[in-house]
Formats: structure tokens, sequence, C-alpha cells
């Protein structure tokens, strides 16, 4: 969901899970108003500009996961070999 707007579509649809998409904190913070004043409650996910940090602060409002690339992204390379002795 990237406005309230379609939340209230979605939660009307009955959807199993929502994708609070590029929400910053305090239009998370309606969007999970708007939530729990339904009466159809869905899995909450959260993305867009997470970071751990943040990831913590959104478990804490009450969003049951974060998508999150962060591990992906500024992971560094590990060079690792395998040298087989053949005897």
């Amino acid at each position: 969901m990237r406005s309230i707007d379609e939340l209230r579509l979605a939660l009307d649809a009955q959807v199993d899970i929502v994708m609070l998409d590029n929400m910053d904190d305090g239009l998370t913070k309606e969007a999970l108003s708007v939530i729990a004043s339904h009466s159809h409650t869905p899995y909450i996910e959260a993305s867009g500009g997470i970071t751990p940090e943040r990831a913590n602060r959104l478990g804490k409002m009450g969003v049951d996961a974060v998508s999150m690339s962060a591990f992906t992204t500024k992971a560094t390379h590990l060079d690792i070999s395998l040298d087989l002795i053949i005897s």
C-alpha cells in the first residue's frame, strides 16, 4: 500500500497480507491505526527505507514483518576458495 486510501480498499477486500511500502513512521502509525479500527486484521509487512534500527521501531509499532534490502545491497563479498589435494 502506498496510501491510506489503498489500504482501506485492501481491508474492505479482506486481503490476507498488506505491505506498507515506502511509508515513513508517521504514515505507518496512521496505517496501523486504520487497520486496528477495521474488523479485518491482515498480516502487516513494511518495506522501503528499512534500516535495522527502523525495523526495531516498526516491530514495536505492531508491524508483523519487514523487507530490508540492506542485507544484500550493502553486503561485502568474501572470497573463499577450496583446494583439493588428491593423493
